[in-house]
């Protein structure tokens, strides 16, 4: 199918180039990769950037296939032992000469840069829009000198806004983040002309934002919902559920222990995240419930040490508390699948995604309203103060013990899931804002 729409230039550099799947990733994937394949609606080319020959370059047929799949988080030889092991193989493995070794290595094994085969793949970025979708504030390229140069050039540009985090709650990002993100903000607030927001709460603090710098509000602004939908990246027809079940064997992961039922919090490791209350819920209810276990699924993010150390020095570890700091989605569908019920006690989020994945698996989800938590899944979870851990234990625990209770907090799950937007309807939403008032096709 050849497409005829309008051209939109996606810079996908942070996601050909990153190791593993982030949340804000996959919704790159799943909202890009069907439309770069071919759709009469509009014209999306996937390009990344070169440093070395300071230009973007279309892709090539393995990072468009790295773009296409779900690339695993890598693993590390560390997360092949023992959990129990792990933390003195962290240790180890962390060593600054063995770092300096390893980054030593890596450089040697770096081959020479294709400087031919890449003026063949250079674009030259002339009409159309430009679109930030992933985490592109990690690129190179500085968005306040490439954005006007842009817009002079007659191309429109726009960005997905996940959240503002970074700007408004510095505390709750790493260095790196609090020095990127804010000038890449700031730089599509001022020369947008199509802002969109992956919830109306997010999109609603994009706009004040970019009111406090004086300038108006754009063309074009809309929010994308994005899907809790488990992709098949074979076909595009939705992934059937797990069927979650409480009879159900656990998740070969869990096996040879003595849990009946867990719950399950899908996160990276890091302070907005708030996983302490989790395990201080885990603490009150660990010795009277000895059944119910808490899995947290994610890597690990910043101002994490004593999280970590917590976590890996926790007598319950590998009894009644797990920790899978690099799963790829089948592993994480398998256990969030098969769990008892699903726990997100984040602070705030910009949307809430593993809300939605949960519920599309009919899971229970218990949760905060935080941010734009209050808009996902509408009155199914159940949501309790972020710092309140007796709640938590309680409710966590009343999934696991009280088998009418479940039995109608799984009909709701399973009653919402029939509801929750698909990956295709965010498409649609995503291409109805990419062409209202669009820039006329680039030539080819």
């Amino acid at each position: 199918m050849n497409a005829s729409g309008p051209t939109v230039w996606a810079d996908v550099t942070n996601t050909v180039e990153g190791s593993g799947t982030t949340g804000v990733q996959r919704a790159a994937k799943n909202l890009l990769a069907p439309l770069a394949m071919g759709d009469p609606r509009v014209d999306v080319r996937l390009v990344r950037w070169c440093e070395a020959c300071q230009a973007f370059l279309a892709l090539d047929e393995t990072e468009q296939r790295r773009f296409r799949e779900a690339a695993p988080p890598p693993e590390r030889r560390v997360d092949r032992l023992p959990q129990r092991l792990r933390p003195a193989g962290r240790r180890l493995a962390d060593r600054p000469a063995l770092r300096r070794l390893n980054r030593a290595a890596r450089r040697g094994r770096r081959t020479p840069h294709p400087t031919d085969e890449h003026s063949r793949r250079r674009v030259d970025l002339d009409g159309g829009t430009f679109l930030d979708l992933d985490a592109s504030w990690h690129n190179r390229t500085d968005r306040n000198r490439l954005l006007p140069t842009l817009n002079a050039r007659g191309v429109r540009t726009a960005a997905l806004f996940h959240d503002l985090f970074p700007i408004d709650h510095p505390e709750w990002s790493d260095g790196g983040t609090r020095t990127l993100f804010p000038p890449w903000a700031d730089a599509h607030l001022r020369h947008d002309d199509l802002m969109i927001g992956n919830s109306a709460w997010t999109l609603a603090r994009a706009l004040d934002r970019r009111r406090s710098l004086g300038v108006d509000a754009p063309a074009v602004s809309g929010v994308v919902h994005l899907s809790g939908e488990w992709i098949d990246r074979r076909s595009e027809e939705r992934a059937p559920s797990s069927g979650a079940s409480p009879t159900q064997a656990l998740p070969e992961q869990l096996r040879g222990t003595d849990l009946r039922a867990y719950a399950v919090c899908v996160a990276t490791l890091e302070p907005r995240k708030n996983h302490a209350v989790l395990l201080d819920a885990l603490d009150r209810w660990a010795d009277m419930h000895p059944e119910l276990g808490l899995v947290l699924i994610g890597r690990i993010g910043w101002n994490t040490d004593e999280l970590v150390r917590r976590i890996e020095g926790h007598p319950l570890l590998g009894r009644q508390l797990f920790w899978f700091a690099h799963a790829d989605d089948d592993a994480m569908r398998s256990l969030l699948g098969r769990a008892t019920v699903a726990a997100m006690p984040s602070l705030a989020e910009g949307f809430g995604l593993p809300v939605m994945e949960a519920l599309s698996l009919g899971v229970p989800v218990v949760t905060t309203g935080g941010g734009a938590l209050a808009e996902v899944g509408g009155d199914t979870p159940v949501r309790l103060p972020p710092d309140d851990a007796a709640a938590w234990a309680d409710v966590l625990v009343r999934h696991a013990t009280d088998a009418d209770y479940l039995a109608a907090r799984r009909a709701a799950a399973e009653e919402a899931a029939r509801h929750l937007p698909t990956w295709a309807e965010a498409r649609d939403e995503l291409v109805d804002l990419l062409t209202s008032s669009s820039p006329p096709p680039t030539s080819r």
